[in-house]
Parts: C-alpha cells; sequence; structure tokens
C-alpha cells in the first residue's frame, strides 16, 4: 500500500511532465547546522545566500533541528549571513560553489545584537560531507587559459576526459567508457538537462562552445538518485550567464603552412621528378611542394545586465576552420599504365608453374584467364585491347588522366590527406537569458547551437594529388552537421523548505552526406540517368601475392536525424533532519533517417578470370582484370527507403539526505525508469539506428 502512494505522489508531480535526468542537476545547494554557543540548536535563524556577481538573494530558515538549506544556487561566488534576534549575525562574505556541489557551511551564533556581526573575509571552510558523489571539477577558465593544441577545434570535454580519473585512457567524449563500463552509457548535461539528441551521452556536435562553459563537473560514481539514469556516469557543463556587469572576450588561435617543413616523401619525390626520374615521381614536379596545412579559431563572448539585479544575458561564437590537405603515407593503390593497357605480365610469377591450361600452355602463379576460353590463360598474360570494356575503357581514361601512380610498385603507390578530416569549418553559437520575477520565482534558459560542415576520408580509396576533393575516385565524402538545443526552466520557492523546478528541454541532430564530387556519371558511363551524381562504388575483389586494386567511387546518400523532447519537474523539501528530492522526467525519443536512390555499387572478383575450382585457384585470377573484361560479380542500385524510429522513457525518483548527526549524513535514494518500445511510426518496418 505504502509503494502505491508512494507512486501516486510522485505521478501526482509529473503529470504532463518528461526525460532522465533531473531538473537543475548543475545547480549547487548550501547546507549547514546553526547553534548557539553552548552548542545548543537554533530554529528560525535566517539564512540568505547573495550571488556576487547577479546580486539575486536566496533566503532559507533553520528548522525545529537547526538545519537550513539553500537549494538550486547556480555555481559561482557567494556571500552568505546567517544571523536571529538577540544574536550576532555571522557572514561569509566569499563562498564558492561548484556545479552539483552540497556543500556544508555551519554556522555558531553569539548572544548579541542583531545590528552585531561576525564576519569571515577568506574563503568560508566549505565541508564536503554531504554526498558520496566522486568525480572531476573543472573551472572553464582553467581550460581557455591553457596553451592548448587546439588543431581541430577546442573540446572542453576531450581535454576533461584526459584528465578525469576513471575515463579509459583512450576512450573520447563520443565513446566514454568510465570505471570499465560500455561504451555510450554516460550521459552528459547542459544547465541540468540531458544534452543527448541521438548518440547517448555524445557530446562531441552538439556540446556548447568552449568559451560558453562556466563549469564542468565529471561524476564517475556514487551518484544521487536523481543522476543515476546510468551507471556510466555524468558529465555536467554549465554555462556562462550575465552579470551585474558587461564583461566579454576575444581570442584567436590561427596557423599556416609557410612555418613548416615540407614532408619526407614529398620531398624526396620533388628531388627525383627535378633530376628527371619520372618512373619513380611522375610530373608535375610541383605536386611534391608543400599542400595547404592551415588553421583558424576565433570567436568572443559577452555578457550583462538587461535590468540590473533582475535579468541578464549571455552570448558567444566559435569558429574554426581549417584546410590540411598535406598528404600521408603511402597507403593506397592505382592500376600501373601497364594494368590499365590490360597488360598483366607484372603479375606473373614465371618461377612457380602451376599447371598447364586447355591449349597445353603453362600456367603460372598470378596468371589470368581468359572467360571467353574456358580454360585457357591469356598469352604473356595480356588482355587484348578489343576485350576491353567500353564502360571499363572510359574509367581507364580518368584513371590515365587523374590518378597515375606516384611512385613505382604494383601496391601502395597513392596517397591520401593525412588528416581524416582535411576541411572543416564549425560554427557554435551559445545563448543564455536568466530572469528573476521575484526572489522565490526564477527563469533561465538557453540555446546551444553547432554547424559542422568538413570533408570527411573514412571509407578509404583513392586520391588525386593536388586537389581539395579527391577526384571522382575518391571515397570522401561532405558531411554537414546540425544541431540546435533549446532548454527553459522555472524554479519556484513555496516556503523557506519547499522548491519545485520545472525543465523542459528539446535536442536535435541532423546528419548528411554526399560524395565531395558530384556529376552525372551513370549517364557519362553508359548506365543512364540514375538521378544521382555519385560516381559508381567499384570494388575490385581478389588479388595474388597480396596484390589489390583499391576501391573507388561511393555511395554516400540521405541523411538521419535525431530528437529528443524532455519534459522534468523536482520538489524538495526540508523536514527536520532530512532534504528530500521528489522528481522524475518522460522523454519522448526520435529517430528519422531518409535514404537516397539512383547510387550504383559494382563488385568484381578474381575468380571471373581465374580457376576458382582447381587447387591453385587463390593463386591465379585478378579483380582489376575481371573489371577491364566488364565481368561483374554483382551489382546493385539504392532505392529510397526512410524509417521513422520512435521511443519513450519515463523516470522517477526519490532522494532522502539524512544528516543523522552533525558530522554523519546518510544519502538514501529510489529510482524507477522504464524504458518503452521502440517501433516505427507508420509501421513500414523495422526501426534500426
Amino acid at each position: 500500500m505504502r509503494k502505491v502512494i508512494f507512486l501516486s505522489v510522485l505521478a501526482l508531480f509529473l503529470h504532463g511532465f518528461a526525460g532522465r535526468m533531473s531538473g537543475q542537476n548543475n545547480r549547487a545547494t548550501i547546507t549547514g547546522t546553526v547553534l548557539d554557543s553552548t552548542g545548543a540548536v537554533v530554529p528560525g535563524a535566517r539564512a540568505i545566500a547573495t550571488n556576487s556577481e547577479t546580486a539575486i538573494a536566496t533566503a532559507a530558515e533553520s528548522n525545529g533541528s537547526g538545519i537550513y538549506s539553500l537549494l538550486n544556487l547556480p555555481p559561482g561566488i557567494y556571500s552568505v549571513s546567517i544571523k536571529k534576534d538577540g544574536f550576532k549575525a555571522v557572514e561569509f562574505t566569499r563562498v564558492t560553489l561548484i556545479v552539483a556541489q552540497v556543500a556544508e557551511l555551519n554556522a555558531t551564533l553569539d548572544v548579541g545584537r542583531v545590528n552585531d556581526t561576525v564576519t569571515v573575509t577568506s574563503d568560508a571552510p566549505v565541508l564536503e560531507t554531504e554526498t558520496s558523489t566522486v568525480g572531476t571539477n573543472m573551472n572553464g577558465s582553467v581550460v581557455t587559459d591553457l596553451p592548448l593544441n587546439i588543431y581541430g577545434g577546442r573540446t572542453v570535454e576531450s581535454f576533461a576526459v584526459a584528465l578525469t580519473p576513471g575515463y579509459s585512457p583512450s576512450s573520447s567524449p563520443y565513446l566514454a567508457v568510465i570505471n570499465g563500463n560500455q561504451g555510450f552509457t554516460k550521459e552528459f548535461t547542459v544547465d541540468g538537462t540531458s544534452g543527448t539528441s541521438q548518440i547517448q551521452g555524445d557530446s562531441m556536435e552538439v556540446g556548447p562552445s568552449m568559451e560558453a562553459v562556466e563549469e564542468l563537473q565529471a561524476e564517475t560514481s556514487g551518484v544521487s538518485a536523481k543522476n543515476a539514469s546510468t551507471n556510466g556516469g555524468v558529465m555536467m557543463f554549465n554555462l556562462k550567464s550575465g552579470t551585474n556587469k558587461f564583461h566579454g572576450t576575444a581570442f584567436g588561435y590561427g596557423h599556416n603552412e609557410f612555418l613548416d617543413a615540407n614532408g619526407f616523401d614529398n620531398d624526396h619525390l620533388g628531388t627525383l621528378c627535378r633530376n628527371g626520374d619520372f618512373a619513380d615521381a611522375p610530373q608535375p614536379c610541383g605536386q611534391y611542394n608543400k599542400a595547404e596545412s592551415r588553421f583558424w579559431d576565433y570567436g568572443f563572448s559577452a555578457g550583462g545586465p538587461i535590468i540590473k539585479d533582475k535579468t541578464f544575458v549571455f552570448g558567444a561564437f566559435e569558429r574554426f576552420t581549417q584546410s590540411d590537405f598535406r598528404l600521408g603515407n603511402f597507403g593506397s593503390t592505382v592500376p600501373t599504365a601497364d594494368f590499365l593497357q590490360g597488360n598483366f605480365g607484372g603479375l606473373l610469377d614465371t618461377a612457380t608453374v602451376l599447371g598447364t591450361d586447355v591449349h597445353g600452355n603453362p600456367i603460372y602463379k598470378g596468371a589470368i584467364f581468359n572467360p571467353s576460353d574456358p580454360g585457357a590463360v591469356f598469352a604473356g598474360n595480356v588482355i587484348p585491347a578489343g576485350m576491353i570494356s567500353p564502360t571499363s575503357q572510359k574509367i581507364v581514361d580518368l584513371y590515365q588522366k587523374f590518378y597515375a601512380p606516384e611512385q613505382s610498385g604494383l601496391v601502395e603507390n597513392n596517397r591520401s590527406p593525412a588528416s581524416n578530416s582535411p576541411a572543416q569549418t564549425p560554427n557554435q553559437i551559445v545563448v543564455k537569458a536568466d530572469h528573476s520575477f521575484t526572489q522565490n520565482d526564477k527563469v533561465s534558459g538557453s540555446w546551444v547551437y553547432n554547424h559542422r560542415p568538413r570533408t570527411l576520408l573514412d571509407s578509404g580509396g583513392v586520391w588525386q594529388a593536388g586537389t581539395t576533393d579527391g577526384g571522382p575516385f575518391t571515397g570522401a565524402r561532405y558531411q554537414i552537421v546540425k544541431s540546435d538545443e533549446y532548454r527553459a526552466s522555472e524554479s519556484h520557492t513555496f516556503s523557506s523548505n519547499v522548491l519545485n523546478v520545472f525543465n523542459a528541454t528539446y535536442n536535435w541532430y541532423s546528419n548528411g552526406s554526399v560524395p565531395t564530387t558530384t556529376g552525372d556519371w551513370p549517364q557519362q558511363l553508359g548506365f543512364g540517368s540514375t538521378g544521382a551524381g555519385n560516381f559508381p562504388a567499384i570494388n575490385f575483389g581478389g588479388g595474388v601475392n597480396g596484390r589489390e586494386e583499391t576501391a573507388i567511387g561511393n555511395a554516400w546518400q540521405g541523411d538521419y536525424s535525431g530528437a529528443t523532447f524532455v519534459y522534468g519537474d523536482q520538489l524538495s523539501w526540508t523536514k527536520g533532519r532530512h532534504t528530500m528530492t521528489f522528481g522524475g522526467d518522460f522523454r519522448a525519443m526520435q529517430i528519422n533517417s531518409h535514404s537516397g536512390s539512383g547510387a550504383m555499387s559494382f563488385n568484381f572478383s578474381n575468380n571471373d578470370t581465374g580457376d576458382p575450382t582447381s587447387a591453385f585457384g587463390n593463386q591465379v585470377g585478378f579483380g582489376f582484370a575481371s573489371f577491364l573484361l566488364g565481368d561483374v560479380q554483382f551489382a546493385s542500385q539504392t532505392t529510397p527507403f526512410n524509417l521513422y524510429g520512435r521511443r519513450k522513457a519515463l523516470s522517477l525518483y526519490a532522494q532522502d539526505d539524512f544528516k543523522v548527526t552533525h558530522n554523519l549524513t546518510l544519502n538514501l535514494g529510489l529510482r524507477w525508469d522504464s524504458t518503452f518500445r521502440f517501433h516505427e511510426k507508420y509501421g513500414t518496418g523495422q526501426a534500426s539506428i
């Protein structure tokens, strides 16, 4: 019966609300016990915490046990006064609070006039005894003031991951393995509410600008019931706010390749080319000069009052631009001039005779068989020009024009940019506003925006030297990532011991990709117009002796988006020695994927120019030879396929911080989470992420 009543009460608080993290988990609390000089408790003492930058005050009274609690305090610097008629007031002029901190600040009042004040002018000795949480706190200035290497852009969580005990050494904000747990199990919050819009706990593409982060708290274990939506830990971002004084920053970092030395391979090949060794270093020799390698990171922030002591605003903008097309090591393979003409004599190992063909000719290791004459090898491993497919010849012409080998050798004769993302221009905007209607009624809200266009080389392929798009054969893609996060919260103090916080959050994320180079390639190659601009993805299958041509083209199309609606409410009630918190949240999650259409893929196999049923089947045949002949193993073409995944989740929790004695506090918590079924909105099939 008690369980039913308990859940009913929680449901009453949560009616119409929704998320997984509690309303204002980023806020801090000051609590303590007020005693007189004899050690007796002092009820009815008034405690007031005043923010030093905004002059906004929060008040509470000590109860019959002498305990007071100042709840929902934004992290920052405060002055705290504790007073009661008949006693000298105690004033702490500087109390520093960090994200999610529950600070114990006890006071002893001496008999005297109320106008008499005992002042503590140095930092108050805040005791860390109220929670069992383990984590790492980091002020934003700790990061922004350090001379960091910002190649790739500034990410505050990446810095925190490197310093926080419990994170795996190789972990990133994307994976975030904490204390040996599974990846993608942590949560991250911005101003107390969830920032997750798609991948659980991933802040890399949706998080706020480093310039807008006032403080970061990484909780790795011992989290409270209200934070325990995951056992993977919580990364909390607290945004900067405006104050009664106008303030701002501006910054800029830069790098240009004129400060760098040329790479070893470029220097070596450039010398060979200029000395006339065009076999090992094909012309033009200028392609071996230093490639463009530059980046800039700049931005500004500003904040101040709209109405002094009541309304404040803060904003930050940051932009990172990178252009780094230095070539890396030789890791991909393009066909040699002989291969492009159908001459595969370079594959033959004439010292190894595997048998004889149907005409009595020797079959050497690396031999190419003629599909038009079953069981027979091509004489000299040369495919006659008349047998080369017209479509394949068009692709050969592009190889000859754009993808000549950079050095002699049958394998690893082509280089791609050293950076996985050689070009990108992320933009980040953060705006936050705070308003105090009265001392008991306050609202705040923020907008976090990310726009991240970039070139990505995560699909391999070959690269056209001297270009910024890789040419038609590249597997590179142009990716555009966008995200918007909106959050608003309202806190209302009903009495000196009852506080309610309501929050609403909307997180949205979009990720779409297209090839870096497009054109009506299917039409140009003779397949007709398919509606896609992709150069067909072509896989050349197996080879012999470890020799295989690198796949070309790509099928990048479409986009997907994730959205999360989060609504939550939390009620805090101080009663006697108990500070009780009741709350919960509801989350509605969406994932929408939209595939493209018309992109073509072809796969060739060494089996079509080999002898797969023989004992030496893995030593003959060549996928690129099968390509020249036009013998396709299998092919495909994409068709539109859209999915709209939906899922909802509900969480309820109760927390009791029970002060057993002045120096012993028990943290008691209970949490219930329910994640409902994942389904496709229109019932068109099994939704997938």
